[in-house]
């Protein structure tokens, strides 16, 4: 049986709030994950050692919708080892989606580990998982014009005399799959 997510997330989101007495406040270890997890399901046990990675893959895919310019938060940045350097495991780093946008970098840093704790600290949770806003990319277009052909706008040269114009279209969904918002954005 597979980690139900939305108990996940509730731990998960508990620990970014600081609701839950933990060793490291604010950060949770994989074996206080597995044993929180035990006593919202009525003891189901989870591998603490081998289990948790795809289950906490899941719930950071879901978060994608939530990135903007050096905002990513990734919610189990704050599952860490508690018998190492109190960072995530291995299996946090290099997460992407099926289409291959990338969720975490595929090398772990200082730096992108800080940014990633801050995002998540900084970040109003929703009390379900269902809640989280998605954002769906469908589709990315590059167009190579001639300057003359397009009124306006400011397009980046591809060659001299080419110019090129990226639009991207994407929609806004809430996590039950209703479409929020439906539109295309363009450099023009």
């Amino acid at each position: 049986m597979h980690p139900d997510h939305a108990i996940v997330y509730r731990i998960l989101r508990a620990v970014a709030r600081r609701e839950l007495n933990l060793s490291m406040p604010g950060f949770i270890g994989y074996e206080e994950l597995s044993q929180q997890y035990a006593q919202q399901t009525e003891g189901h046990q989870i591998d603490y050692h081998f289990g948790w990675n795809e289950p906490l893959a899941e719930i950071d895919r879901r978060c994608v919708g939530l990135f903007h310019e050096g905002f990513r938060p990734v919610l189990s940045v704050l599952v860490v080892r508690q018998d190492g350097d109190g960072r995530p495991g291995s299996g946090f780093w290099g997460i992407r989606m099926q289409d291959g946008r990338e969720v975490t970098p595929a090398q772990g840093s200082d730096r992108a580990w800080v940014e990633i704790v801050r995002a998540v600290y900084a970040y109003d949770w929703p009390p379900e998982l269902h809640e989280l806003l998605q954002v769906r990319w469908s589709e990315h277009r590059f167009f190579g014009h001639r300057k003359e052909s397009l009124p306006g706008g400011h397009f980046e040269p591809l060659q001299v005399g080419i110019y090129m114009k990226v639009e991207t279209r994407f929609e806004l969904h809430n996590g039950c799959g209703t479409r929020l918002i439906s539109a295309s954005v363009s450099d023009a």
